[in-house]
């Protein structure tokens, strides 16, 4: 029995000896850690050469082949976080392609692919060149420097233009300062881009726009700037501020507008719309304007880079009501546009007419359609008077039907003529418009006829907005 112990004890030793052999410079915890998960050794203690480093990368997904780019992306992160710098773009199409990349000396030398949980997992042992490490650590510093000595430069430029009250000024230098800090890494905390950011959205959200001195008949009113940061807040100079408000185009459609204006030196301005498709009743919103240095930042760090920023500028926007007045509307106006067929006839129709009349009613300007067959002007002109004589103005066309051409199957009809605002008591013109052509099809010559004088009227009201108020 006492031989049987020894002859046991003997073996177990060659065991153990022949196991640190095949271990080699590996632990034995780490040769049962591997056993155990079903990976080479080299996972966990990989061996190189005193002149390379080692980084192994894993990459997990329900393919080998994804896997195995996951693998190297890992691989590519830990050498930026070793560097300083992210380089997976710059490397991640080489290393990809060929197991290699050649600026760093750097190739895959081992692989180790199981299938674990239904998933696929790739490990790969990435040997690098440990000078050319150091060298690319020490030009991605050296950038790094020369990033923070560029943004020191631009804050100071910004806080120059903060002391004299040109907050939008430093806001877009400190924009710029965030897309220098986006460029690589920052070492210093005051300068990275988060930080920069915050300080963005600070001046941003100081900013308070104040309305006063509101017409809103016109409407019109004196639009201020301020930072509610001091006691005493100062006007802001130099600020953007963007005016919405509803109009309408020529063919009748809404649209938004929007108009920029600049608090210069003084702090403010004055808004008085020159859309003469403004509608009538509705709302002005003035928001402060750094859109040009959101686009820059969402292009440069995405959109959720500048959601905050976003929502800082919308608590920016003040508003108000309006309602147009139309005073000439107030002095009595008829509207009589007559329309004529393609031999001259003087059509039974007042589509043009009550158009016109209908767009500006949206407005809430009253106009009065009116019929005549006088043709002479004169005698129109007389028999308005004494049919209208509480009325100040008469908007006055002729609109005819040009040509017929048959297309498609249909009938393209062409009406051209103008328009005319004036004083009823002497015909004298206060306003008259270009010649107005228009030009659609039709299934037929009286639908397109139709249409086409129901378009005269739109674009003859658009043309008059200017004079109407």
């Amino acid at each position: 029995m006492k031989e049987h112990r020894i002859y046991r004890q003997a073996v177990c030793l060659l065991l153990i000896s022949m196991t640190v052999l095949l271990v080699g410079c590996s632990s034995i915890s780490t040769l049962v850690r591997s056993g155990m998960e079903g990976v080479p050794a080299w996972v966990y203690e990989p061996q190189v050469s005193n002149s390379q480093r080692a980084f192994v990368g894993q990459g997990i997904a329900s393919n080998a082949f994804n896997a195995k780019l996951l693998a190297y992306e890992d691989i590519l992160s830990q050498i930026s976080t070793y560097i300083g710098e992210d380089v997976t773009a710059q490397y991640y199409r080489e290393l990809s392609t060929t197991d290699a990349i050649s600026s760093l000396r750097l190739r895959i030398t081992q692989e180790h692919e199981k299938s674990e949980n239904g998933q696929e997992v790739v490990h790969l042992l990435a040997a690098v060149d440990a000078d050319q490490l150091v060298l690319a650590r020490t030009a991605a510093y050296d950038a790094m420097l020369a990033r923070q000595d560029e943004i020191a430069l631009i804050l100071s430029k910004a806080d120059l233009a903060y002391r004299h009250n040109r907050d939008l000024e430093a806001i877009s230098l400190y924009v710029d300062a965030a897309l220098v800090a986006n460029e690589g890494y920052v070492e210093n905390v005051a300068y990275q881009f988060d930080t920069l950011m915050s300080k963005v959205e600070s001046f941003v959200s100081a900013l308070r726009i104040t309305v006063s001195r509101i017409r809103s008949e016109e409407p019109s009113c004196t639009v201020t700037v301020r930072r509610t940061s001091r006691l005493l807040p100062p006007k802001v100079m130099g600020a953007m501020v963007t005016a919405y408000f509803n109009a309408r185009n020529g063919m009748g459609e809404p649209y938004v507008d929007h108009v920029s204006f600049n608090t210069a030196t003084s702090g403010t301005f004055q808004f008085v719309p020159t859309n003469p498709g403004m509608v009538g009743t509705g709302e002005v919103s003035f928001s402060i304007d750094i859109s040009e240095d959101i686009a820059r930042l969402e292009r440069a760090a995405g959109t959720e880079a500048v959601a905050g920023l976003k929502a800082a500028v919308e608590k920016s926007v003040e508003r108000f009501s309006y309602s147009r007045v139309s005073d000439v509307a107030k002095a009595g106006v008829v509207v009589d546009i007559m329309e004529f067929s393609l031999q001259g006839a003087l059509r039974d129709s007042m589509i043009a007419t009550d158009m016109l009349v209908e767009e500006f009613g949206y407005d809430g300007v009253e106009l009065t359609s009116v019929f005549s067959s006088e043709q002479d002007e004169e005698d129109f002109f007389i028999e308005m008077r004494r049919r209208y004589p509480g009325y100040r103005y008469i908007i006055y066309g002729r609109g005819g039907v040009s040509d017929v051409l048959p297309m498609d199957g249909g009938q393209m009809v062409l009406v051209n003529g103008s328009v005319s605002l004036l004083v009823l008591s002497d015909a004298s013109v206060v306003k008259k418009t270009d010649d107005i052509r228009i030009a659609v099809w039709g299934e037929n010559l009286e639908v397109a006829s139709d249409e086409a004088f129901r378009r005269f009227g739109l674009v003859a009201s658009s043309l008059l907005d200017d004079v109407m108020y």
